[in-house]
């Protein structure tokens, strides 16, 4: 289940106004796990902050997918000139990536510009 920013800041507030662990988690219904997972995680930031971290976090994994992908294109594009397989032609270089490497034919394609 998915909460909103809002509802993260409600029940970090309630901690910081004296009440239980167990009562705010039968107040929110979030479990203990999750309560002390946002206390140690955004503590301290409003809605605004919640939303700002959240948002940065995906932007964050989503660079790093994209960073993957570029080393895995640097390794093939690599392994083609290693073998020296510019003399060859396209269609051999897509070959012999796709037993090499752990690529789709449309991405080996891609990386040789054939698309």
């Amino acid at each position: 289940m998915q909460f909103s920013s809002s509802v993260i800041e409600h029940t970090l507030h309630l901690s910081e106004c004296g009440r239980t662990v167990s009562e705010i988690c039968k107040i929110t219904g979030v479990s203990d796990t999750t309560f002390y997972n946002w206390r140690e995680k955004f503590n301290g930031l409003n809605a605004v902050g919640i939303d700002l971290y959240l948002q940065m976090e995906k932007e964050n994994r989503d660079l790093n997918r994209k960073v993957e992908q570029l080393l895995l294109d640097k390794v093939a594009l690599q392994c083609v000139i290693d073998k020296n397989l510019d003399k060859n032609t396209k269609k051999q270089q897509v070959e012999y990536l796709l037993t090499k490497q752990p690529i789709t034919k449309q991405r080996a394609q891609c990386l040789l510009l054939l698309k």
